[in-house]
């Protein structure tokens, strides 16, 4: 991992250390009584294995590949925030966007790019998240939060502030509204946060209208981590589904975003795989009994993911499925392409509800080893 500038007067140079130690620093930093911003710089760095300096330590014994995690809502979560307390609050000003690589230069830019540019330089407000969905709150003294950058990570998009990385696509330059105050409490005059992503599936728009913003918030159903989706009006939407649509697969309105925000392939597969219930199940096959599990279910999962982000890779979420080749009871866990085109990771002895009589679950898919990912697993 590079070392992190500061643009100060000092110009510190952080002295390349393995990732882990480095977000254990930054914890011990945190508990002694206060985050340092030079430990929140440590925090972008990414959590996801494939980005991780450490991903050969993190092959998990009992797989043939290394765990592969796309962003969802815990991570989605966790990014934004660390973004936020690192260049929020209306400390930076945004005054330079780069293209560096990746499919906003092989082809058209972003939407909305030129406009952004002809309205620099912007105070960055806040980073701001809804399920999968994160974006920087932008505006002038005299228009506050009038303009938004949008950002959807797909497969492997992450936001870091190594901007020397590999597949670093995008290059936000942001600058300190005051350098003096930043230099008072030695923190940085200058941050450069880059938009990082192998597979080229993530996407960036700029917005000048509050109201686009407003339609695509609006456009995403009940925010898991966000307080929204307690069990009263998770089961309203549920039942109606399960009227409306009792064909309709599970894994299908599961991960339909307009429904409930932040669900994801891992979180589908670990929260089915605890309710007990067959990832090919319909939603008119569940008993009330059944949605209740499998809303506990689906919160726990979040919760425990989210508490874990940033961690070293010893203290990750642990997974009972999901890319593994047997679960905590020793069972096999099966892959298969899901009703959702994705891959499935399950166990037939132990998800048994809502299966179809007719229809035999337990056929694993021919593709990949356990762990790999589909090429159709984008978000």
């Amino acid at each position: 991992m590079a070392g992190i500038v500061l643009a100060g007067p000092k110009r510190a140079l952080l002295a390349p250390l393995a990732q882990h130690q480095l977000r254990g620093a930054a914890r011990l930093r945190a508990s002694a009584g206060g985050t340092s911003r030079c430990a929140l710089l440590v925090l972008l760095a990414p959590a996801a294995a494939w980005h991780s300096p450490c991903s050969a330590m993190r092959r998990r014994a009992f797989t043939s590949s290394a765990a592969r995690m796309m962003p969802e809502g815990p991570e989605v979560m966790y990014l934004a925030r660390s973004i936020d307390a690192l260049v929020g609050g209306g400390r930076f000003m945004l005054t330079d966007v780069q293209l560096r690589s990746g499919r906003y230069v092989d082809g058209a830019d972003p939407t909305g790019w030129d406009e952004l540019r002809a309205q620099l330089p912007l105070e960055i407000e806040r980073c701001s998240c809804r399920g999968k969905f994160l974006f920087f709150s932008l505006g002038k003294r005299e228009h506050p939060a009038r303009f938004s950058l949008w950002s959807t990570l797909g497969l492997t998009g992450w936001w870091t502030t190594d901007s020397a990385r590999a597949h670093t696509r995008v290059v936000l330059v942001a600058a300190r509204v005051d350098p003096a105050a930043a230099d008072a409490a030695d923190e940085p005059r200058e941050v450069r946060l880059a938009y990082v992503d192998a597979r080229n599936f993530g996407t960036l728009r700029f917005s000048a209208e509050p109201s686009e913003l407003d339609a695509k918030i609006a456009s995403l159903g009940l925010a898991w981590l966000d307080g929204e989706c307690g069990w009263e009006p998770f089961h309203a939407l549920a039942r109606r589904s399960a009227t409306r649509s009792p064909r309709r697969p599970l894994a299908v309105f599961l991960m339909d975003q307009s429904k409930t925000a932040g669900v994801g392939n891992y979180i589908l597969s670990e929260a089915l795989y605890r309710a007990r219930i067959d990832p090919f199940a319909s939603c008119g096959a569940l008993r009330d009994e059944d949605w209740r599990a499998l809303h506990s279910a689906i919160s726990a999962v979040m919760v425990e993911s989210l508490a874990t982000q940033g961690n070293s890779w010893r203290e990750r979420f642990e997974m009972r499925v999901y890319a593994r080749a047997v679960d905590p009871e020793g069972r096999a866990v099966r892959r298969a392409v899901g009703p959702h085109k994705r891959t499935v990771h399950f166990v037939p002895e132990v998800q048994h509800i809502g299966r179809a009589p007719a229809f035999d679950s337990a056929t694993p898919a021919a593709a990949g080893p356990v762990g790999a990912a589909t090429g159709s697993e984008a978000e």
